[in-house]
């Protein structure tokens, strides 16, 4: 009964959200205890909506904090070592005395996507020129000042930064470590990045003046925003994050409140800690590129949650950083819904 209520409850957010939104697509799944359940929103056709594959975008950054911690949890990568110890830097550059905590948790005071970076860039793909060679260049060259203590900076460029951290530490791209260090213990099967290597059922990207977006390509920067997953996938992520799972040893420290922000909001490694008055405390991060939308949440302590992949735009100015888009606004309040009738429950 209570999957019949929270399916209804879940088409009413998504019709409340998007139905203003011409060809959208939107998959949303969640779990509860020992049942899941996947509802959609929009045409499909002929294609199955749990095979289709949507970017992501920046929940990319939780994979990129789960391989930190597996590095970690490995002793392969301190997380208060700084960033000169991984990667060779100009001696001058200032991104060498970074910590990897403080890319990892939006604290290093690093721009999210610097224009001196981007360079004259496409608004519908504007990571596409970012090359590791233009990447290294840039981060050679950087010589602002560290403070002592920088605020909640949000920032694709320090995920970014992690990433060739990792690739540098293993000698394998960032793709090899997301298949083998998160996939294959996972049992998740269809997680791409550049290309697809077999046939996908791809989404398409959000319409605009009657022609579809494309994917952004991020490239040297791909560990912050670049994944492609269906939903079936992201359902098998979320349950590895909960205590209890054989896979959440490896990734344990990334759910511990590392940094406060303010009275009801921590960063953990890559994930937003939120709490929340009568249901607790909410792990999410959700994510934006020019054609879609996602959003990944959890309920450490009731073991349940959900998560939103669509192809539906959003305003330019919406794109960078945390802000109140179509898919966090349908994941929170369903969140809030079922966390409501966990605690009636108990």
């Amino acid at each position: 009964m209570i999957e019949e209520v929270n399916q209804k409850k879940f088409k009413e957010l998504m019709q409340k959200r998007l139905s203003k939104k011409s060809d959208t697509k939107a998959v949303v799944g969640w779990f509860y205890k020992h049942s899941e359940t996947v509802v959609t929103y929009g045409d499909f056709g002929l294609n199955n909506p749990e095979s289709m594959s949507f970017q992501i975008a920046s929940v990319t950054k939780l994979f990129t904090a789960t391989l930190a911690s597996v590095f970690h949890y490995n002793g392969k990568l301190d997380l208060k070592q700084r960033i000169g110890d991984y990667l060779q830097l100009d001696a001058n550059s200032t991104i060498r005395m970074m910590k990897v905590e403080d890319l990892l948790t939006h604290h290093a005071g690093l721009p999210s996507a610097p224009k001196e970076l981007l360079g004259r860039y496409d608004k519908l793909n504007p990571y596409k020129h970012v090359t590791k060679e233009k990447l290294m260049d840039y981060l050679n060259n950087y010589r602002k000042p560290l403070k002592s203590k920088s605020s909640f900076q949000y920032s694709n460029l320090g995920f970014g930064i992690l990433g060739q951290v990792l690739e540098e530490i293993s000698g394998k791209t960032y793709e090899e470590l997301v298949k083998e260090e998160i996939c294959q213990p996972l049992e998740i099967e269809n997680i791409w990045i550049t290309r697809p290597e077999k046939d996908i059922n791809l989404a398409p990207g959000a319409m605009r003046r009657n022609k579809e977006l494309s994917r952004w390509e991020l490239n040297a920067i791909g560990a912050a925003g670049a994944i492609d997953a269906n939903i079936k996938d992201m359902l098998k992520f979320a349950k590895g994050n909960l205590r209890g799972h054989p896979f959440y040893l490896k990734c344990a420290i990334c759910h511990k409140a590392n940094r406060t922000v303010s009275k009801h909001f921590d960063v953990g490694l890559g994930w937003m800690i939120t709490r929340h008055e009568g249901i607790g405390e909410l792990h999410s991060h959700n994510g934006s590129t020019g054609g879609f939308n996602s959003f990944i949440g959890i309920h450490p302590e009731g073991r349940f949650g959900v998560v939103v992949l669509t192809n539906c735009r959003l305003p330019i100015l919406n794109l960078i950083g945390l802000s109140n888009d179509h898919a966090a606004a349908i994941g929170f309040e369903g969140l809030k819904y079922i966390s409501k009738k966990f605690y009636n429950a108990h």
